[in-house]
């Protein structure tokens, strides 16, 4: 007899990271692609290469500041937007420039 419940095989759903304050920082810095000073838009870059699962919430740590027009364009050719770009280095400079404001404030 199993006494086990039928559900001891089921994962914890993943916790999403959550930033507030740095999604909120990133909406006053540059475009990376153009430099605009004024973005709106913040691009979620998969966490891995081969891109997200389905209705996968990626984690704010991954998001990058694009305007208005270079979002658009990201949007229809992510092939040809990315090419060149280290949109991975771009995250770790992004996100260590804010721990270092944060850290100041503390």
């Amino acid at each position: 007899m199993n006494t086990q419940p039928e559900y001891h095989n089921a994962r914890p759903k993943p916790q999403t990271l959550e930033l507030p304050k740095y999604l909120k920082w990133l909406r006053s810095q540059r475009c990376v692609s153009c430099g605009a000073s004024k973005t709106e838009y913040l691009d979620i870059v998969p966490a891995h290469p081969s891109g997200g699962g389905m209705a996968k919430k990626e984690h704010d740590s991954y998001a990058l500041p694009l305007c208005v027009n270079c979002h658009a364009f990201e949007h229809r050719n992510p092939k040809t937007f990315w090419n060149g770009i280290d949109r991975y280095r771009l995250i770790a400079e992004h996100l260590t420039q804010w721990w270092l404001i944060e850290r100041k404030k503390s």
